[in-house]
């Protein structure tokens, strides 16, 4: 029963170490869409610019969003910087696998126990660590998601005063 209960935690720990790792992807896919679209908006800025008789309103509009956009690239670069994450070795763990069914009957349910234990440890150790780095990343594009928000907002504000001068 002993046995079973650390498989078990052993499978669920795995599947949670790997659903981190897989996290930091699509964080950097996000992340890299998100771009996109600032360097979209950001191109707008110094067109609205060059428009004649521009109020020194609209043009402080514009340079406040142009600021805006530039923190929210610099967020974006803070979060696709490559991290060290931690990843388990698959080799080792076929091996380990391999093992184990070929020494079934040859282990004690106690030894049995205790790699289950080291390997749970392990990965515990791993999904902390990439929970962490994953957790900070998730802040810094929630942070630069606003900051896009906010330029697109005023960008489009600016075009709307734009067009009904």
């Amino acid at each position: 029963m002993l046995r079973e209960t650390w498989l078990w935690f052993y499978e669920r720990t795995r599947s949670r170490d790997q659903s981190e790792a897989s996290l930091a992807d699509t964080l950097d896919v996000k992340a890299s869409i998100l771009l996109v679209v600032i360097v979209f908006i950001a191109t707008l800025v110094p067109d609205v610019l060059k428009v004649p008789g521009l109020s020194t309103f609209l043009r402080v509009c514009q340079a406040a969003t142009a600021v805006i956009l530039g923190a929210g690239i610099v967020v974006l670069t803070m979060e696709l910087w490559p991290r060290k994450y931690l990843f388990e070795d698959e080799q080792f763990l076929d091996e380990l696998d391999a093992y184990l069914k070929e020494s079934k009957d040859d282990l004690t349910e106690q030894e049995v126990i205790q790699m289950l234990q080291n390997a749970c440890s392990e990965a515990l150790y791993r999904v902390r660590r990439n929970y962490g780095l994953n957790n900070t990343k998730q802040r810094l594009l929630k942070v630069s998601a606003w900051l896009a928000i906010i330029g697109l907002l005023l960008q489009v504000l600016i075009l709307f005063v734009l067009a009904i001068m």
